[in-house]
């Protein structure tokens, strides 16, 4: 069952640690998603919660909003004693980010009629990928929303 009494068919899922589908908005297309709880991933690190948190919070806000704003302020307004080490945190991460990634770079894809371009696509998830790699501490969230930031900047 999704937000508003909405259902599709098989989603009614067993619960193995993750929370109901949810309707999320992004660039005003709205599609259906999982929301993944903080937990050992299947090489037994462990995320970091305050951490994933802060990331999100620091690029988009909670909840996430349509378009990336690197606020600061945010993420010193957790109810936490080392708000402004996270704070140094997401902000050495963003850096990291662009180092790695530049906003020009783009990964080399296969023409897909489904995208309206494939190689922004494919970059995308290989940041996410390469983003959680290097940081074993950030959920699956984190690293989501980390490679959205990327997109959106290399789009503009």
């Amino acid at each position: 069952m999704l937000h508003a009494g909405i259902s599709l068919p098989g989603s009614e899922v067993p619960d193995h640690g993750l929370s109901a589908w949810e309707l999320v908005c992004h660039d005003g297309f709205v599609h259906v998603e999982r929301q993944l709880n903080a937990a050992p991933k299947a090489d037994g690190t462990m995320t970091d919660p305050l951490k994933s948190k802060a990331v999100v919070l620091y690029l988009w806000g909670d909840p996430p909003l349509f378009l990336p704003c690197a606020d600061p302020d945010r993420v010193r307004r957790l109810p936490v004693p080392d708000a402004a080490q996270l704070v140094r945190y997401v902000e050495d991460l963003t850096s990291e980010l662009l180092e790695v990634f530049p906003l020009r770079w783009r990964a080399a894809a296969e023409p897909d009629p489904a995208h309206w371009d494939p190689e922004w696509t494919r970059s995308v998830e290989l940041v996410q990928t390469e983003m959680a790699a290097r940081h074993p501490e950030l959920d699956a969230e984190a690293a989501k929303w980390l490679a959205w930031y990327w997109g959106y900047c290399a789009q503009k």
